[in-house]
């Protein structure tokens, strides 16, 4: 999948053998991506415009706006105990990125995420972001 963010890449292997590191500039907020960590740096949250919106969910895989200010996706898994597995992944990343959705489990083995910023009552770069690290879960 594109990378939502616009990014540039350098390796920091001269400092961190097998690292690299990747730094997206949004909105003067900027991430430092690891292999299976990302740190936000900056904590201004800034609400996205609606052509923004559009913009990143057309580059994100089944995820749809609800109202003005929330992402969702639902997904259907083969049984209950894949789509546990599952939530509890998202919960790793959502840890990780200190960004945490709403997780639905329904009819045993769907789940819905739905997520927006609280601090600003709408969307941010950060729910992209969560969003686009959920869909690399393999299962």
């Amino acid at each position: 999948m594109v990378s939502v963010f616009r990014s540039f890449y350098c390796t920091l292997s001269q400092y961190y053998p097998g690292y690299c590191l990747w730094i997206t500039n949004i909105h003067q907020k900027i991430y430092l991506h690891y292999p299976l960590d990302i740190i936000m740096i900056n904590k201004e949250i800034m609400l996205l415009e609606r052509d923004e919106i559009d913009n990143y969910l057309s580059k994100l895989d089944g995820w749809k706006q609800i109202g003005n200010n929330h992402i969702a996706k639902e997904i259907e898994f083969k049984d209950f105990m894949e789509a546990v597995t599952f939530i509890n992944k998202v919960a790793e990343i959502s840890e990780k990125l200190n960004h945490h959705p709403d997780i639905f489990l329904h009819n045993y083995k769907n789940v819905r995420i739905e997520t927006f910023t609280h601090e600003i009552d709408g969307l941010s770069a950060n729910d992209f972001l969560l969003a686009e690290e959920i869909d690399k879960i393999n299962i």
